[in-house]
């Protein structure tokens, strides 16, 4: 399984409204921080893809989708930053 990890929230989104199975939330340590872990197992050229357009602010994603995985992500969020860092 190819693993692609990133603690921007809102690209996060656009992965997970665009088909890519997130695989878990890990805590970084003592920190505040979360970084978020998806199988990108042959969607490597399409993550990189999205990654230049949403850097570039060309990324289209499916709104309905797109508030979905914000909601999502927000819960899960949530949840990792107030259970201890246990895992999901």
């Amino acid at each position: 399984m190819n693993i692609y990890k990133t603690k921007d929230f809102y690209f996060a989104c656009v992965l997970l409204s665009n088909n890519f199975r997130l695989v878990e939330l890990e805590k970084d340590g003592d920190k505040n921080t979360v970084f978020f872990l998806f199988d990108s197992s042959n969607k490597e050229e399409i993550k990189n893809k999205l990654l230049d357009d949403y850097i570039n602010q060309n990324c289209l994603v499916n709104a309905k989708l797109f508030s979905w995985a914000i909601k999502s992500l927000k819960g899960q969020l949530y949840e990792k930053l107030n259970d201890g860092g246990n895992n999901l």
